[in-house]
């Protein structure tokens, strides 16, 4: 009966969960602000290139 208590009791599965919804959110926010960004520094590195030797 202890056991079952003590795992009803137990909240470090939902530590874990939370987490990887962090984690998952975080992910597709680093994804869409890469893509966002990704499309206007085409034209930033093209003028950086012609002042290259």
């Amino acid at each position: 009966m202890k056991l079952v208590n003590r795992f009803i009791t137990d909240d470090g599965g939902a530590t874990s969960i939370e987490y990887g919804v962090l984690a998952g959110f975080l992910s597709v926010m680093i994804v869409a602000g890469a893509y966002a960004i990704g499309e206007n520094l085409g034209p930033i590195f093209d003028e950086i290139v012609k002042y290259l030797p």
